[in-house]
């Protein structure tokens, strides 16, 4: 009873200054958040932190390329504590411009990860946290250029009358010159990088395409092939890809270049 006595004493006398203190520090960190992310002070301490001066010009790739490797084994890593067994398919290195980056572990991607029972979802955004609207070519020369990732299918935001202009004069280079990449990050510093990265940045991303397995809790093993070459398209539904839509890349990224700076 005394307890409870001061306690209601104490919020009588000072409950308005707590109050008072909270709704500013919220205000304060909210504020906080908004400079770091989107008045680019994050951008210019992970590029002075974790990145290397560039100052060559980046050149627009007419086409993505690819380069044949042998036949590849089995590697292991462990990626966000999933064990991982993963083969070389090609490498890849191209240079065009990012029309969209989705983060799967901001508050919207884990709402779309938490909804899915079976855990593959969440595993999956763990191993591959974000990818990427990728253009190249005719494409990737027009800096107001929008893209979309609507149920996590990467293309163009038709909405959008003068991406839908560019899309309607180029329509025939589409599906190769269009690719929805899976980054995984090969080392700390080009994660660094890709946290940064925003859509119009023309950046080089250069890896490995790779398939890539995990056995789930329950035993069942996951597993996902990277398309290798331009205009791939699914073959069968899998994983939420639809057969007859273009094939997604599994890219393990070890370098990638934009805004004057290189992450490897």
């Amino acid at each position: 009873m005394i307890l409870g006595a001061n306690i209601k004493n104490f919020m009588f006398i000072y409950g308005s200054t707590i109050r008072r203190l909270l709704k500013y520090s919220f205000i304060f960190f909210v504020a906080l958040w908004g400079v770091w992310n989107y008045l680019g002070v994050k951008r210019f301490v992970y590029q002075s932190f974790f990145g290397k001066p560039y100052s060559e010009e980046l050149a627009i790739s007419d086409n993505e390329v690819y380069i044949d490797l042998p036949e590849d084994s089995f590697r292991t890593t462990t990626i966000a504590g999933h064990r991982i067994k993963f083969k070389l398919l090609k490498i890849y290195q191209s240079t065009g411009r990012v029309i969209y980056v989705d983060r799967y572990t901001n508050p919207i991607g884990k709402s779309f990860r938490d909804a899915d029972e079976s855990g593959t979802t969440r595993i999956y955004d763990e191993v591959v946290p974000q990818d990427i609207t990728f253009v190249v070519g005719e494409f990737a020369k027009h800096p107001k250029i929008k893209g979309s990732h609507e149920y996590r299918s990467g293309g163009l935001d038709y909405d959008d009358e003068y991406t839908y202009g560019i899309y309607r004069k180029y329509a025939h280079l589409y599906d190769t010159h269009l690719t929805n990449i899976h980054t995984i990050a090969a080392s700390a510093a080009v994660q660094k990088g890709l946290d940064i990265l925003k859509a119009g940045d023309v950046a080089t991303l250069e890896g490995y395409l790779i398939y890539w397995e995990t056995r789930l809790p329950d035993g069942y093993i996951m597993d996902f092939k990277s398309a290798v070459y331009a205009g791939e398209k699914h073959t069968k539904q899998k994983y939420g890809g639809i057969s007859g839509v273009g094939l997604c890349k599994q890219l393990l990224l070890t370098k990638i270049v934009f805004d004057g700076y290189t992450f490897e």
